[in-house]
């Protein structure tokens, strides 16, 4: 019984490692070529041509090849289905380690940024500046620095717990030039003083907590800060307060142009059904 329980046990192991892997690469080939319905790729990554892979690579980015992508995914996937929902007390992936509560968090973290890669960022130099509203686990930064390891990182997390774990996993990593700042992100008096100490230009800011998304960006207009800010990412929540259309002027008539992507892999239809997250991505308006 014991030994065909383990071959059982094994077999569900091998079925589930092969999955994982056939469905990252599938992801991967069929976002080369698939528009959503929103105007953008389903997958950002499906942007990286060859020239722009010169420019990362010039610039310092370090790619990870898709079959490499999978094959972590494979692994933390099949943690996942072993551990279930056990602290990750420390995962190395790729060049990195990482802890956060579950390793169900771990997966959907993991494919959020690198294998949806939602805020794919090419910036013209090796050292871009980079702002996070809400990087509550730290992926972000782990992100950001395997791309651009000059990067300076400031991220404005929420006072809670789970925030610790972004603290523990820029200590553990070494990293430099990142800094972790607790802020009450629905206040506007403390963010506005925190936005006001920024004496530099922001290459990129990125928004990551529900509900709060307008209230961020209509704060860093109140200070004059949005001015000095050339690309912004927003994970939008659908429930957030006001419409995403009400959203997308106020980001244009700052002189932004904005795409909306679909986070969803299965390419479904962006709607506004209750829940749904969507990416807004903001460039600055080039001169003519």
């Amino acid at each position: 019984m014991k030994g065909r329980f383990l071959l059982t046990k094994i077999c569900t192991t091998i079925a589930i490692f092969s999955i994982a892997i056939l469905t990252v690469a599938l992801v991967f080939l069929s976002s080369m070529s698939t528009k959503n319905d929103c105007g953008g790729y389903l997958l950002p990554c499906a942007a990286r041509d060859l020239a722009e892979s010169m420019l990362l690579k010039s610039c310092g980015h370090r790619i990870i090849s898709p079959f490499r992508l999978a094959a972590i995914y494979a692994k933390i996937a099949l943690k996942q289905f072993v551990y279930n929902n056990r602290i990750v007390e420390q995962e190395k992936i790729n060049n990195f380690v990482f802890s956060c509560d579950s390793y169900q968090r771990l997966r959907n973290l993991f494919a959020k940024f690198f294998i949806e890669q939602r805020f794919f960022f090419i910036a013209d130099k090796p050292d871009p500046r980079i702002m996070a509203c809400g990087d509550v686990f730290g992926m972000g930064v782990m992100y950001f620095k395997m791309n651009y390891p000059r990067a300076a990182i400031t991220v404005l997390n929420p006072q809670d717990r789970l925030s610790l774990f972004a603290c523990k996993n820029i200590k553990d990593n070494h990293y430099e030039d990142v800094s972790i700042v607790p802020a009450m992100m629905n206040e506007s008096e403390q963010l506005s003083k925190l936005l006001l100490k920024i004496d530099s230009r922001i290459d990129l800011l990125t928004i990551d907590i529900e509900g709060v998304e307008r209230f961020i960006i209509q704060t860093f207009i109140a200070v004059h800060k949005l001015d000095s800010v050339n690309e912004v990412y927003v994970n939008y929540h659908l429930t957030s307060r006001g419409s995403l259309g009400a959203f997308l002027t106020l980001l244009e008539s700052r002189g932004f142009v904005c795409r909306v992507h679909n986070t969803s892999l299965d390419g479904a239809v962006c709607s506004s059904q209750k829940g749904q997250t969507l990416i807004v991505h903001a460039m600055r308006r080039t001169q003519e």
